[in-house]
This record gives C-alpha cells, sequence and structure tokens, in this order.
C-alpha cells in the first residue's frame, strides 16, 4: 500500500500537482512532515516537549524513491512542555536524486522503524 501511495504521488507529481502527506497510517510518534527538494529532504517533527532531537540513521535511493531511516529520541529528563519544531536534513549521494521520499522512523534506539511520512516534488 505504501507503493501505492507514493506511486500515486510520483503520478500527480508529473501531472503537475505536488503532494504531501502529513502522516502514515500506524505512525503514532509525533507529527511529521517531509519536503523533497533537488538537493534531498527535510523533515520537521512537531515535537511534544523540548529535548527531542531526530537523526538520519541511514539512507537508501532506488527507482527514484528515496528511504530514509531516523531515529526520534526524546529528552532523557524533564523538558518544557511546549511543542517543539525538530528539522533534519538530509543530502542525496550525488547524482542519485528522488523524487519522492519515505521516512521509517523509530522512537528511541530500541524502537521499531514505522513508516512516518512520505511527499513526491
Amino acid at each position: 500500500m505504501k507503493r501505492t501511495t507514493l506511486l500515486t504521488g510520483a503520478l500527480l507529481t508529473l501531472a503537475g500537482c505536488a503532494t504531501t502527506v502529513t502522516s502514515v497510517r500506524g505512525w503514532n510518534g509525533p507529527p511529521m512532515t517531509i519536503t523533497v527538494t533537488a538537493e534531498g529532504g527535510i523533515i520537521d517533527m512537531q515535537a511534544p516537549t523540548g529535548g527531542w532531537t531526530l537523526h538520519v540513521d541511514r539512507a537508501a535511493v532506488a527507482d527514484n524513491v528515496g528511504t530514509l531511516w531516523l531515529t526520534a529520541t526524546p529528552p532523557a529528563g524533564p523538558a518544557t512542555m511546549a511543542i517543539t519544531p525538530v528539522q533534519v536534513t538530509w543530502a542525496a549521494p550525488q547524482g542519485r536524486s528522488a523524487r519522492c521520499l519515505e521516512a521509517m522512523v523509530r522512537v528511541g534506539p530500541d524502537g521499531r522503524y514505522t513508516p512516518a511520512t512520505e511527499a513526491c516534488r
């Protein structure tokens, strides 16, 4: 189903429309969006408190689709109770840009990677 969503997004993009999916079924973590750029992508997370970090663990590009595996880490101790934007930028390897990106995110180092957001340009 995930590839179907990406394919639909790619078709809309080719038709002159851009698509952004802000959440994917099954993702229960903080709200996330991904923006595809010519250079790679920008992943934005709306953390529920201060102190969260977001890190790209690895990435792969195949058939014009990039998959990013990320770890979202909550604060270790007390944190401010305010929605806090967290952003990470991914640079595509030279000559390997993607028209669509999907983010597989885990919360904490022991979490399971889960589809969180996807987008096409």
